[in-house]
């Protein structure tokens, strides 16, 4: 798949993630013995940081064909990454020991999801592949993502996962 469809995706409980990699041991790789006893490495780049974002109430609001290049989100708010949204100053946290943020706001039968209050945080960061990784096979790698995801780089769809912790 080259494109993200919501109402195929995400509403879809046989579907939980696309172009995702298998899980597996995740190592820092070192370009030489003097960067793994430096531990600083040339072959990784961490995205953590201030990125643009963008809170919406639900899918419906989310605002439209951010992921494509040439998007202008100037006017978006910034959040620190790594970090819960809801502990940002946005929305409110999702879990409590006593019943789910939709409950009496709207009929949710499985496999439903909530229409009306399901949170979406859209998220922007631009960087620059390092020269020095020309002609590398790169990836891109998420420790923890609350409920799902898609990823756009460059405009492109590059795929989608659920439960990422």
């Amino acid at each position: 798949m080259t494109e993200f469809d919501y109402d195929i995706v995400v509403k879809n409980p046989e579907i939980f993630e696309q172009m995702r990699l298998p899980a597996h041991s995740d190592h820092i790789c070192y370009a030489s013995e003097q960067e793994c006893r430096s531990e600083k490495s040339s072959l990784q780049v961490s995205l953590d940081g201030i990125w643009k974002f963008a809170y919406s109430k639900n899918y419906a609001q989310a605002p439209a064909g951010f992921e494509a290049a040439d998007f202008d989100c100037g006017g978006w708010g910034e959040i620190r990454v790594p970090a819960h949204f809801q502990t940002e100053g946005y929305g409110a946290p999702m879990y409590t020991n006593r019943a789910y943020p939709w409950d009496g706001h709207e009929e949710v039968v499985p496999p439903q999801i909530p229409e009306e209050c399901n949170p979406v945080g859209n998220y922007v960061k631009t960087f620059e592949i390092p020269e020095s990784w020309r002609g590398m096979h790169i990836r891109i790698s998420f420790q923890g993502v609350e409920a799902g995801f898609a990823l756009w780089l460059n405009g492109r769809y590059a795929g989608y996962s659920e439960n990422s912790f």
